[in-house]
């Protein structure tokens, strides 16, 4: 990991200030940051571990990046304006690519995002104009800035060495330290997007103040173009001019191929389509279906219901059934043994019967019958 500090310029922005040093805090990289406020009311930031400068009266955008350059510790140097944003992935990004690549500078990409004001009073952004991609070309740096400040990573005594931002510039000055620094060798381009370019209405936008093709943004593209005029040629122009060219070929084979791949999109979306509602008719039918089957389904099931409430009751007669059978079984039990006892009973009778009969016929019966009668008794 290597050593960076961010370096923030800031006017009294406090709220775009404070989303510039999240998005950086974002990053879960341990770098210091900068704050240079150029002049206005001084901000407070949330969380601690911010280098604050702080100028009385603004010095302008390029003597406040050079304020926060020299109060900067680190080895290397990153940038940020308090309207832009970094991508979580900005700083670990360039760190890796300078610890790869022996370069003089290394950049990544940006995407440069137009905002408004919504009504809630919160920014929203209502386009994506431009995207910050290529790699790097010398000469077409002498003619055109693609090199965003926020996607740069540079090293401090580079930066000093090169005293810096020219103080002359108060518009493209990084492109001015950019074509200076190239003197000094190439850059390492990172294809990647790591940086948000925002230019937010009624923010005090830079760009959105000097559009493209307004007076003041010729007036400082010819002042870059005056200012390193002498490095300017006829092979500049004719370099750049036939590299991008090239590139512009390429990307206009690119743009066919995708259109052609479009509309090939476009017709497997449609056969897709119709595929689909002939799908959801498919499924309209197998639903309608479904639910007849289920209505006989459910019907079966209060059948089987009944059938296990017969079934249970049958059971249970069953079971009664048993129990009565073995009732009448013990009952016939007792019923043979009472025919039994009876028989008995009865053959005890006729015998006793017999022997009063004997009784009554003998003649010792008949003289006690007669003494009785005697005695008053009979």
């Amino acid at each position: 990991m290597i050593d960076v500090s961010i370096v923030v310029r800031t006017k009294n922005r406090p709220g775009l200030l404070r989303e510039a040093v999240g998005s950086i805090r974002a990053n879960q990289y341990a770098a210091e940051i900068v704050v240079v406020n150029d002049g206005g009311e001084r901000p407070l930031i949330d969380g601690g571990g911010v280098k604050l400068v702080d100028h009385e009266t603004s010095r302008g955008r390029s003597a406040a990046m050079n304020s926060g350059v020299r109060a900067a510790s680190s080895k290397f140097l990153a940038f940020l304006d308090d309207d832009d944003l970094y991508y979580p992935e900005n700083l670990p990004t360039l760190a890796r690519a300078a610890s790869a690549t022996p370069n003089v500078a290394w950049y990544s990409e940006a995407v440069s995002a137009f905002l408004r004001p919504a009504e809630s009073g919160a920014l929203e952004t209502h386009a994506r104009l431009r995207l910050y991609s290529g790699d790097f070309d010398r000469d077409l740096l002498l003619l055109d800035n693609y090199i965003p400040l926020p996607t740069l990573l540079v090293a401090r005594d580079t930066y000093l060495d090169l005293d810096g931002f020219d103080t002359q510039f108060d518009l493209f000055e990084d492109w001015d330290f950019l074509i200076r620094l190239s003197a000094r060798g190439d850059f390492a381009h990172v294809p990647r997007v790591t940086c948000e370019i925002r230019h937010i209405e009624g923010g005090g936008s830079i760009t959105l103040a000097a559009p493209e093709g307004s007076a003041r943004f010729r007036e400082a593209k010819l002042q870059v173009w005056q200012k390193h005029a002498a490095r300017i040629d006829n092979d500049t122009i004719a370099n750049a001019f036939e590299r991008q060219k090239r590139r512009l070929a390429a990307a206009y084979a690119d743009a066919v191929e995708a259109k052609g791949l479009r509309h090939h999109f476009d017709v497997t979306v449609a056969r897709l389509e119709r595929e689909k509602q002939v799908l959801i008719e498919e499924i309209g039918a197998l639903h309608e279906t479904l639910n007849g089957k289920n209505t006989q389904i459910a019907a079966l099931e209060a059948i089987a219901r009944a059938l296990r409430e017969v079934e249970v009751e049958s059971e249970r007669k069953a079971v009664r059934i048993a129990g009565l059978e073995e009732q009448n079984k013990q009952l016939e039990r007792v019923a043979a043994e009472s025919q039994t006892s009876v028989a008995a009973l009865y053959a005890e009778v006729h015998r006793l019967q017999s022997l009063l009969d004997s009784i009554f016929q003998s003649r010792t019966w008949k003289l006690h019958n007669m003494v009785e009668k005697m005695k008053g008794r009979g």
